[in-house]
């Protein structure tokens, strides 16, 4: 079969499900036969509310969340591979706000003030750079700092700082980390399952040229784009905005009918399903 690669974006800012719709059909689709592999270009976590990720990242001596970690498990895949580009942030602490409540919810609702950990690996090098923004490191809570002197002991990050991280992660540079990764997977696998970041279209530009087919999914439903629907999709990203990686799905999805509407099962866990096989099906024919 023609190698391709399906864009898994999520219409909601958080909890979608994509990542159990993308563990989902990545196992219907082994079922069938087909060689799939999911990859999560970018991820985040917060390591307060994902402690078990420290204890992956400790052993496995490389940053890892719980999606990539999850990925690892079910794939045996390299983390690094699957997820070239990971954040960890680690929450504010609020009595280095004094009274100042409002600006504590303020910084407390964006991510680059609580980043604590990045990790970046490189392909085909597999070279990996850990970083440790210590200016945010010093405004978290006290048990958090314990656990971020853990992963910096285990992982030796390069102290780097939060205007540095941050205009890293606006750069080409990780466009090029994330393209090269696709192309280490596509040499091995036909269907690259491609799950973006939060309710962005696309996780980073640079992948614009390599998306075949888009899903968007919703608790519920996925939202099925074929081929030549999602070229217009990314013509009309390219054409009409600057940035499109950040252009988020529900201002997209109006604009452009899908070629199917599918349901998208209650699960217990990620797994086969038979009520998958449609879109499947939709992948596959094209």
């Amino acid at each position: 079969m023609r190698k391709k690669t399906v864009l898994v974006s999520g219409l909601l800012p958080y909890d979608s499900g994509k990542t159990w719709f993308t563990m989902s059909l990545f196992k219907t689709l082994i079922a069938t036969g087909a060689r799939a592999v999911p990859y999560k270009p970018v991820a985040a976590h917060n390591i307060w509310y994902s402690i078990a990720t420290v204890k992956h990242s400790a052993r496995l001596k490389i940053l890892v969340g719980n999606d990539a970690y999850a990925y690892f498990k079910e794939t045996g895949e390299s983390p690094a591979l699957l997820n070239p580009v990971v954040l960890a942030s680690a929450p504010l602490d609020p009595v280095n706000y004094g009274l100042d409540v409002e600006k504590y919810l303020e910084d407390s609702s964006l991510f680059l003030p609580q980043l604590v950990v990045a990790r970046i690996a490189y392909h085909p090098s597999s070279q990996i750079e850990h970083f440790i923004i210590q200016e945010n490191v010093e405004k978290t809570v006290p048990e958090a700092k314990r656990v971020v002197e853990l992963l910096r002991k285990k992982l030796r990050p390069v102290k780097i700082s939060l205007r540095e991280i941050s205009e890293m992660l606006q750069s080409s540079r990780i466009d090029q980390i994330v393209v090269s990764a696709l192309s280490s997977l596509l040499e091995k696998y036909d269907v690259i399952l491609l799950e973006s970041f939060n309710d962005a279209v696309l996780p980073s530009m640079g992948l614009m040229e390599n998306i075949d087919q888009i899903i968007v999914v919703a608790p519920g439903r996925a939202f099925l784009y074929d081929a030549n629907t999602t070229k217009n999709i990314l013509r009309y990203l390219t054409e009409n905005l600057e940035n499109p990686a950040y252009l988020v799905t529900s201002k997209l999805l109006p604009k452009f009918n899908p070629t199917n509407i599918a349901n998208i099962p209650v699960m217990l866990k990620p797994g086969k399903h038979d009520k998958l096989r449609p879109i499947v099906d939709f992948i596959l024919k094209e």
